[in-house]
């Protein structure tokens, strides 16, 4: 059950005025990503890969963290430069809202910058801490998908476009680790529902 997996970090998140919105998409690949405004889609591939709650929660803290730390509108304006910063705030209301609702749906297809993937890993294991969930999950789902990319780099070749933007996973592990190896408190953390077949179940 999808609200048990993210309900731990949202409430660990610090006040703010974004309301969180959950969607499961009926998509066979693991993947995960958040719009602005607080939509975040989780694909049934996702859930169904995952074998213990902790690790969606991982993977749903990361998407948190982008838009707390605001990556969507900070990587808009970096791509459209203070050209599109004028036209936001030169426009009326409605030209405002229109031209935010562009932004958005381009940035559904855009991968974030390897700094912002990077802020996101860290942010998002800073709330599954805070919210006493064991954090080695988002290590575990990670790894997961570092599996997957290697079988497709090992059908398609290196150069897939669709990780161009992202730091190595590889990388992103050993971060993580990192940050798990200086962590004071390994254990501890809240019990979570067991997870079977990407559905938390009772018992």
């Amino acid at each position: 059950k999808l609200g048990g997996a993210v309900a731990p970090p949202v409430a660990a998140l610090p006040p703010g005025p974004t309301n969180y919105t959950f969607y499961i998409a009926d998509e066979e690949d693991a993947n995960a990503f958040a719009l602005p405004g607080g939509a975040v889609i989780v694909t049934r591939g996702l859930l169904a890969s995952a074998e213990r709650p902790e690790q969606v929660a991982g993977v749903v803290a990361h998407e948190i963290a982008h838009v707390t730390k605001k990556h969507a509108l900070r990587q808009s304006i970096s791509s459209f430069g203070p050209a599109l910063l004028l036209e936001l705030f030169a426009s009326s209301d409605n030209h405002l809202v229109g031209s935010l609702g562009a932004v958005s749906q381009l940035l559904v297809i855009q991968s974030f910058s390897q700094e912002y993937e990077f802020e996101a890993d860290s942010v998002g294991w800073d709330y599954l801490v805070a919210a006493r969930i064991d954090p080695q999950g988002m290590i575990e789902m990670f790894k997961k998908f570092k599996a997957e990319e290697d079988r497709e780099k090992e059908l398609l070749g290196p150069d897939i476009p669709a990780l161009s933007s992202h730091p190595t996973t590889g990388k992103r592990i050993a971060k993580l680790e990192g940050k798990w190896k200086k962590l004071k408190r390994k254990s501890g953390f809240n019990e979570m529902e067991p997870w079977t077949n990407g559905v938390a179940k009772k018992g």
